[in-house]
């Protein structure tokens, strides 16, 4: 991608194909040219006359729902990650660490629960906003980098 902005570099590859924006309810509010544009917790670029996030995307439907920032499905007490990676050595589980769901998060208290067959179960120890599936999760122990996965 280097230099160009991602929403540009999405649409040399994928189609533009006009669909819904819905609130949870399915009420229409407006159009977009691609759920695969979009992803969860976005707030810019929705072209809409109101304040709302992206709650979640249906590729399949080509439908975006959108909802206030306290929406209820916003908030994730936890998570899986597929393709755990342990950077220097393997810990022993449950484990108490701090970790980032977005580039420019604060480190959050969580704890790794379980792994098996690479995912595994992360609980926050305060509800996360807009955990985005594809995405990277980051553990730390303190400065020190202990894993990462992708967010089912």
């Amino acid at each position: 991608m280097g230099n160009v902005p991602i929403k540009q570099f999405l649409e040399q590859k994928l189609p533009k194909k006009t669909g819904n924006i819905v609130m949870s309810d399915g009420t229409i509010v407006g159009k977009h040219e691609g759920a695969w544009f979009y992803t969860v917790g976005q707030r810019h670029g929705l072209g809409l006359n109101f304040k709302c996030y992206v709650v979640k995307t249906d590729v399949i439907t080509n439908t975006v729902v959108v909802g206030e920032k306290s929406h209820e499905e916003l908030l994730h007490t936890s998570l899986i990650a597929l393709d755990w990676h342990w950077i220097e050595k393997e810990y022993s589980l449950p484990l108490q660490v701090k970790t980032k769901i977005r580039y420019r998060q604060e480190p959050q208290p969580s704890t790794l629960i379980s792994l098996k067959n690479n995912k595994i179960n992360i609980k926050f120890d305060e509800p996360q906003r807009a955990v985005a599936s594809g995405q990277v999760v980051v553990a730390y122990i303190g400065d020190e980098c202990i894993g990462s996965g992708i967010i089912k």
